[in-house]
């Protein structure tokens, strides 16, 4: 079928711009925090968010963005946990490298969110990752990983789509661990995703999905295998302490060395996205109340120095199982009269000892430790070991993020060091993140982290890095 005159044309200006020469030490990139429009039927919903979606695009490319990253759930909205209500949200999206994948743009055959993304990418000349349900009928596919397993014969799978600054669907990737998500399936697929964009052919970018952040698979395998940039759509909420976005993003960050583009979605709820290099935040976003979206742009290299890690005992799927024994996270609330204090606390063979100085008591900090699985509602437990000191009013609930008080009052309200110093002892220190977290999702520059690795793992901070605190930890 003959393009029309008028997509040809773009698509001819948009080969010539690639064409053009590039920079090759740095790429300008754009993440987009989205407040996400509900509406009352599928069509209505997605349709709502493309339209936003174009002029953040547009914003994006005009600042110089050549690629843009958009959050889990963007257009779709988080339907619910019943199944019937994500038929309308899905459909069979065309493989990459398939003729109806060459330009979406122009075929009527492709679903009509991908065709408008597909439409986008290329009018605004800008690869753009986006999040839509790829649906699978596992009687034409029989043999497509997960098919010999499912509920009902078809498969509803959490997928970033990226689309190339020409239009061209390069790539696309099946959400491996789901989060809250009873609905829609986990993909069995065994084979990591990345890409290269036009005018970056050079540069691999891998991809995966929120919760995807805190397993091994597929993160782990990708940086052994040698990437080192990321994308990372994700609707991850701050309702759990010791589960903040920002700070398990620049954690990740850090630790593999890497650049990590995350978009996440904006509500009351969930907030924190950031575009990330080595560990350093070049641009963070958070806010809970604001009704806008937020576009950061910035300069990531292409090219690191240091040598990208490689964590050690990483498997091929899953995590590393600990021994359960202690399965549950345990507290205690630290004495935050002003002088200084040290305290001990175990959970099996995890050991952490906090060193600290007190300015002022207020409301309460709390030590906690864990051994065995983590948890969240509606989620399989995971396998951590972890230490952190929390604002904690009662050591019966440390883990839930105090939104309000801090809103309304502020980090002190909990009390002021002027000095902490934790050290813990892990089963391994290569899978260790470290996590310092601000009122107003703050982010530290690791070189402030003053973070020492040996037979033990210690982490100090002392002076202004420790105003207004709320998320300390080594969580592994």
């Amino acid at each position: 079928r003959s393009p029309s005159p008028h997509m040809a044309s773009l698509r001819l200006a948009a080969l010539l711009a690639l064409a053009a020469s590039e920079s090759k030490d740095v790429m300008r990139v754009a993440v987009l925090e989205h407040r996400v429009q509900k509406r009352s039927t599928a069509f209505e919903t997605m349709s709502a968010n493309l339209e936003i979606y174009d002029l953040q695009i547009q914003e994006a490319a005009q600042r110089g963005a050549k690629l843009v990253v958009t959050p889990e759930d963007g257009l779709t909205s988080f339907v619910g946990n019943q199944r019937a209500l994500w038929w309308d949200y899905a459909a069979s999206l065309p493989e990459p490298g398939e003729a109806a994948a060459q330009l979406p743009c122009l075929e009527a055959s492709v679903w009509w969110p991908l065709r408008r993304l597909s439409c986008m990418a290329l009018r605004h000349q800008v690869a753009l990752v986006a999040s839509l349900i790829d649906m699978k009928d596992c009687k034409e596919e029989p043999d497509f990983p997960g098919c010999d397993s499912s509920r009902d014969g078809w498969l509803l799978l959490n997928t970033a789509v990226v689309l190339d600054r020409d239009g061209r669907l390069l790539q696309k990737y099946h959400k491996a661990n789901l989060w809250f998500e009873a609905a829609l399936d986990e993909s069995k697929e065994c084979s990591p995703k990345t890409f290269s964009i036009s005018g970056f052919e050079e540069v691999p970018f891998g991809i995966f999905i929120c919760a995807d952040l805190i397993h091994a698979w597929p993160p782990l395998e990708l940086v052994n295998k040698g990437v080192r940039h990321f994308v990372m759509p994700l609707s991850w909420t701050n309702e759990m302490a010791q589960m903040q976005p920002l700070g398990w993003q620049q954690a990740w960050n850090y630790q593999m060395q890497a650049v990590l583009l995350a978009a996440n979605t904006r509500s009351s709820s969930c907030s924190g996205s950031g575009i990330y290099v080595q560990g350093e935040a070049k641009a963070v976003a958070y806010d809970l109340e604001a009704n806008t979206d937020q576009l950061l742009v910035a300069e990531v290299p292409l090219h690191l120095l240091e040598p990208a890690p490689s964590p050690i005992g990483c498997p091929t799927s899953g995590t590393k199982l600990l021994p359960v024994e202690g399965s549950k996270w345990k507290s205690f609330q630290l004495d935050m009269t002003p002088g200084d204090h040290s305290s001990t606390l175990c959970s099996a063979a995890t050991c952490c000892h906090v060193s600290y100085r007190s300015r002022r008591q207020g409301k309460g900090y709390a030590l906690l430790v864990l051994n065995g699985l983590d948890l969240a509602p509606e989620v399989a437990p995971w396998a951590a070991e972890a230490c952190a000191v929390l604002p904690c009013q009662s050591s019966s609930d440390c883990l839930t993020y105090p939104s309000e008080a801090l809103q309304r009052y502020g980090a002190k309200w909990f009390g002021e060091f002027e000095s902490l110093e934790m050290e813990a002892n892990f089963s391994t220190t290569q899978e260790v993140f470290p996590q310092v977290l601000a009122t107003a999702q703050r982010l530290l520059s690791p070189s402030a982290w003053q973070l020492h690795r040996s037979a033990t793992v210690r982490l100090a901070l002392k002076g202004s890095a420790l105003e207004e605190l709320v998320s300390f930890q080594l969580y592994g």
